[in-house]
């Protein structure tokens, strides 16, 4: 053992020694319970009164320690054992805890600690209570001796004798009292031991107690409690046998004035009720708050204290300050004790605050408990606050079952409430039509009127009208069927200005509720009186009411009855679009051609809607196409009158419903207006479009014989008719044949319309008017009756305008003097040099000869060629002549070839002095005969690309302008047109333009909607494209722009003269203008043709917008044609051609002679 408690020790002494303090070193020791330690460092200079952290001296942790040795040594010490710790525990606190009584003798006799005997430590206990709650009775005993307060009580108010009882320490509760404790000491609830033992139900001890104590047998807690209130109120039985004899008050009451009988009516000890009634208790005694045992047992839902107390004479109708036993039994849902209350005499009228129970039990739903209320006869009518009886109450909660036991038991229908609103008014506002019937057969008088006069039938068809269901619906119809007058009046006038009121039957007819107009009628409503000049038929056939309709016709009225203005039910139909019921109307016999008193029929008014379907009905039915309207229009003016812009498709298909019904599409009203007329004035072209294209006459006349174009004229003047919308309208006259020289009544012409000056006059759009009717050969030479043409009656820009129509001094001419022959003389080709040289292939049947000239009309030299139909010339001027020959290819020919078939591309380069410098043949093997030549391009890069087309199959050659050779060679999709811009070469077929990237040699294409007859199509930049294309109906020709990714069409221009024109070519100058040339037989934008019925040439300058400069027009006394046209280095336009008279005076040489001319313009 030494061996092991060695180390200890000296890890004992090692710990000590690392300490400075040596009262560090005694706390330590202390903690450790090591004695020697303590001496130690006693002996090394410790106080020994050291404390720790939680104030405990040393003595005290020994103490606590219960180290009985280390606790003798340090008494032997000169210590302070009055002492108190932060708990306020001295020394004799803890000795009670430990219940060690020698060592407290030994401390008390060294008088420290007799200071505390009665001194509560923190929480609250003084060593009495400690040495109690721990159960040391011993050192209980040695603390008597030391006469504590024997009474005195711990925090929660406990004094030692309770608190002995609590650890029951029944032996130290004697000993207590002997040392001369307060036997009826209490806690803070006012109980003693007596209240205590009796709360926990403790017999045994209470047996003890009243024969010890019978003082405390009486006594009262806080609340007014004895123990015997409170044995009443845990029902220990056992306990108040005990203590009811020897109780000498039993009619104390508590603190709230609960008497014994209170307390027991709560409890279950009912059996005892009667011992108590019969020693005199008073059965029906209240409390503070006014409740007798009875209201207590009720409260408490005891139903056997209930039956017992009234059994013993309880008053059942003794109320509280609030309710009364029945009342508060009803509230509390005990409706075991509600009947036995009734059974017992409680009154079924009893009442709190002026309400009766039945009111209650009415709110509540509760048939069961009226049922049981009911048999003991109460006052049924009794009302409430307001008014209400019973009956009524049941009726505003809708109660079905409640209001039949009411009635059965007798309760009055006729009632009314305080502020005079009957019973059966109520059952009509509310909707409740289930208790109509029971009181309908209490003999209720349905025509009585509410407060306000009102009929109940009238308060129910308002509610229908509020809230349309099955509920009101149900009421409304029972009211009816029931016997109400149903000819009364509503509250809704006829009309905005008029006091007389709408019949019953006119709402339900106007609402086309078939099933309650039925009703009505079969009841006595009368049908056939009169809205002002309407029937009943004509409102409900003007609002669409097709059942009501229905209906009215099925009581025999006259379906053709005449309303308002004369309309019959079928004119309102028609004017209210309604389709359906039209079909029905006529269908029944409805005549479709009646008109009213303004004259109008069903139809007219349907198309005066664009009401298709009403249109087709009636068409269908007979309706006549050729009356007119109120207004004097026929109906297929009135079609074109209405706004066709949103319903176009529509007003379309009602013009061709009534072609199709023999109508006039050329019908005029009384101011000789036509439909062509009205759509001008209504600025719509697609109607006019439509229009001419179903037979309209785009020149006839109206009484003053003016045209359309006159119409169109004037509408541009004053009518705000301009711009694209102008232009569109005349245009689409113009094209349809419309003659632009025609006079009206005075003799003028549209120009003449279009240029007098007059106030208030658009003179810009007439302006662009009379650019159009020029455009399309308006004579601006032609006289009015008062001997004035156009141009006299013309002003300022009119007059410049019309001026620029002739152009013979701002054009000038150059003719090169050709030496044509007898025979037809044609240029095939031509070529201009940068240096103004002119290169002529001019052939005839004889001859084919390449000729150099210049504008004076000299030939510079002269060569007869065998072949040639394509010419070219470089800046250098070396010539390029290519055609078509019989030829080998490789020195071969094909034996497939016929004779004379084995056809070749024949190619030469001449110098300016027409020496050859190299000639080359190229084609393909069998192409045979099917060898064609389609262009021959001189590109930037000094290559020649020739377009060709073998078998059917198209190519593009570039060949080498050195010696001739074939560059390359590329299969392309069409024959190329060889217009050529920048890097690429644009051709067209069909639904594609095709660019050709001279760079990559690459072809693309694209989608094209190109116009009709396109003759010619070029672009100057790759972006817009212009074509021309021959108006095959009318005779002119149309310039169309094509624009974006699809190359769609973004405008058309029309031109025409009165003849036939014929655009064969269309060019670009350099400075972007678009010339246009070609054939007119007539007189083209004011010029005269120069021999009737003979082709002049003619040529257009415009932009790039369409908008036209001039008209350059000649001819002779025979026919010319146009070969072609190209664009010189100085930007003049070139012509050739040939003509079979004398044209520019010159004198034809016999056949056709070929001319050519430059035209050079501002």
């Amino acid at each position: 053992m030494k061996l092991r408690i060695l180390p200890t020790l000296i890890l004992l002494f090692s710990t000590l020694s690392i300490h400075a303090d040596p009262s560090d070193d005694l706390l330590l020791a202390v903690k450790r319970g090591s004695l020697p330690l303590v001496q130690k460092a006693i002996e090394s200079g410790a106080d020994p009164n050291t404390q720790d952290e939680n104030s405990d001296s040393i003595f005290f942790l020994a103490l606590k320690k219960k180290n009985i040795k280390l606790i003798n040594y340090l008494m032997s010490l000169d210590i302070n054992f009055s002492y108190q710790n932060n708990e306020k525990n001295s020394a004799l606190h803890l000795l009670s805890i430990w219940g060690e009584t020698k060592l407290a003798e030994d401390l008390y006799s060294k008088g420290g600690i007799s200071d505390f005997l009665n001194l509560p430590n923190t929480s609250g206990s003084a060593p009495l209570h400690l040495a109690i709650q721990n159960k040391n009775s011993k050192f209980i005993s040695w603390l008597l001796t030391k006469s504590p307060d024997l009474n005195l009580k711990n925090s929660d108010g406990t004094p030692p004798v309770l608190l002995a009882y609590e650890k029951k320490q029944t032996s130290t509760i004697k000993e207590l009292i002997t040392a001369g404790a307060e036997p009826g000491a209490t806690n803070l609830e006012g109980n003693n031991l007596l209240h205590i033992a009796v709360l926990n139900g403790d017999s045994k001890y209470v047996s003890s107690l009243v024969k010890d104590l019978p003082i405390l047998i009486d006594s009262s807690n806080i609340s007014g409690m004895t123990p015997l209130m409170i044995s009443v109120s845990k029902s220990n039985q056992s306990i108040l046998n005990i203590l009811w004899p020897l109780s000498s008050d039993k009619n104390r009451v508590d603190r709230d004035g609960n008497s014994l009988l209170h307390i027991a009516a709560i409890s279950k000890l009912e059996k005892f009720l009667k011992t108590m009634v019969e020693s005199g208790l008073d059965l029906n005694a209240k409390n503070n708050a006014g409740s007798t045992p009875l209201m207590e047992s009720i409260r408490a839902n005891q139903t056997n204290n209930t039956r017992e107390l009234l059994k013993l004479g309880a008053n059942p109708n003794l109320a509280s300050f609030t309710d009364s036993p029945l009342e508060f039994a009803y509230k509390n849902k005990n409706f075991k004790i509600f009947k036995l209350l009734l059974e017992s005499g409680a009154s079924a009228d009893a009442n709190t605050y002026g309400v009766p129970i039945i009111h209650t039990i009415i709110e509540n739903n509760d048939l069961t408990n009226l049922k049981v209320l009911l048999t003991q006869k109460p006052i049924i009518d009794n009302p409430d606050s307001e008014g209400n009886t019973p009956l009524m109450k049941a009726v505003l909660l809708s109660k079905t079952a409640l209001v039949d036991s009411l009635i059965k038991a007798g309760a009055n229908p006729n009632v009314s409430n305080s502020e005079g609103i009957k019973l059966i008014e109520v059952i009509v506002q509310k909707g409740y039509y289930q208790f109509l019937a029971p009181l309908a057969k209490s003999g209720v008088d349905l025509n009585v009127p509410d407060k306000n006069g009102k009929p109940l039938l009238l308060l129910s068809h308002e509610s229908l009208l509020k809230t349309y269901n099955s509920a009101n619906l149900k009421m409304f119809t029972a009211l009816v069927e029931a016997g109400a007058n149903v000819n009364i009046d509503t509250g809704n006038s006829i009309s905005q200005n008029s006091s007389e009121k709408k019949k019953l039957l006119q709402e339900y007819i106007e609402r086309d509720n078939e099933s309650i107009s039925n009703l009505l009628i079969s009841k006595g409503a009368n049908f056939e009186i009169k809205v002002g000049a309407n029937s009943y038929l004509n409102i409900a056939a003007n609002m669409g009411k097709s059942k009501s309709v229905s209906l009215l016709l099925s009581k025999n009225m006259d379906v053709n009855i005449r309303g308002e203005n004369g309309d019959t039910p079928i004119m309102g139909a028609s004017r209210g679009r309604y389709h359906s019921l039209v079909n029905y109307l006529i269908k029944n016999g409805a005549d479709v051609n009646l008109p009213n008193s303004n004259g109008d029929t069903p139809l007219s008014v349907s198309v005066s809607q664009l009401d298709k379907d009403n249109i087709k009905s009636l068409l269908n039915a007979g309706a006549n196409t050729e009356i007119k309207n109120s207004f004097g229009n026929p109906l297929i003016l009135e079609a074109c009158k209405v706004d066709a812009f949103a319903n176009q498709k529509i007003a379309f298909d009602i013009i061709e419903l009534l072609l199709a019904k023999n109508a006039n599409i050329n019908a005029s009203n009384k101011y000789g207006n036509t439909p062509l007329a009205y759509a001008i004035n209504r600025k719509n072209n697609k109607l006019i479009q439509f229009l001419i294209e179903k037979g309209a006459d785009p020149s006839g006349k109206d009484p003053n014989g003016n045209t359309p174009l006159h119409k169109t004229i004037l509408a541009a003047g004053f009518d705000r008719l301009k711009n694209k919308d102008l232009s569109d309208i005349l245009e689409t006259l113009l094209e349809s044949g419309a003659d632009p020289n025609v006079k009206n009544g005075m003799g003028d012409t549209p120009l003449h319309l279009a240029v007098q000056s007059r106030d208030g006059k658009d003179m810009v759009a007439t302006l662009q008017a009379s650019e159009l009717l020029l455009n399309h050969s308006a004579n601006p030479m032609i006289e009015n009756k008062s001997g004035k043409s156009s141009f006299d009656l013309s002003r300022d820009e009119f007059q410049d305008y019309l001026s620029s129509n002739s152009v013979s001094d701002r054009i000038h001419k150059y003719q090169v003097e050709l030496p044509n022959t007898s025979e037809d003389d044609t240029i095939e080709s031509i070529a201009i040099s940068p240096m103004g040289n002119v290169y002529i292939l001019l052939t005839n049947p004889s001859s084919r000869k390449l000729m150099k000239t210049d504008w004076s009309g000299k030939v510079i030299q002269s060569l007869d060629l065998d072949m040639g139909s394509l010419l070219s010339v470089d800046s250098s001027e070396n010539i390029y002549v290519l055609g078509i020959a019989p030829g080998t290819l490789d020195g071969k020919t094909v034996d497939k070839c016929k004779k004379d078939e084995n056809l070749t591309i024949y190619a030469r380069k001449l110098s300016p002095g027409f020496e050859e410098i190299w000639s080359r043949s190229f084609g393909e093997k069998r192409a045979c005969k099917n060898t064609e030549l389609s262009s021959l391009t001189l590109l930037n890069s000094g290559e020649i690309l020739v377009g060709t087309r073998f078998s059917k199959k198209n190519y593009f050659h570039f060949i080498s302008p050195e010696d001739g050779s074939e560059v390359s060679k590329h299969k392309i999709s069409e024959s190329p047109s060889g217009l050529y811009y920048r890097d690429s070469v644009v051709y067209y077929s069909g639904k594609y333009a095709y660019s050709f990237d001279l760079e990559k040699k690459k072809e693309s294409k694209q989608s094209i909607s190109l116009s009709k007859n396109t003759v010619s199509f070029i672009t100057d930049d790759g972006l817009s494209y212009y074509g021309i294309s021959k108006d095959r109906a009318n005779g002119g020709f149309y310039l169309t722009k094509y624009s974006g990714k699809k190359l769609t069409p973004e405008w058309r221009k029309s031109f025409s003269s009165d003849k036939e024109d014929i655009p064969t070519h269309l060019s670009f100058d350099t400075s972007g203008s678009l010339f246009i040339s070609g054939t007119t037989n007539g007189n083209l934008h004011g010029n005269r043709n120069f021999f009737e019925g003979k082709n002049d040439i003619f040529l257009m300058k415009l932009n790039k917008e369409g908008k036209r400069f001039w008209t350059f027009q000649t001819g002779s006394n025979e026919e010319e044609s146009i070969t072609g046209s190209l664009i010189d280095y100085e930007g003049n336009i070139v012509l050739y051609g040939s003509t079979a008279g004398d044209l520019f005076r010159r004198k034809n040489q016999g056949g056709k002679d070929a001319f050519l001319i430059k035209v050079k313009s501002d």
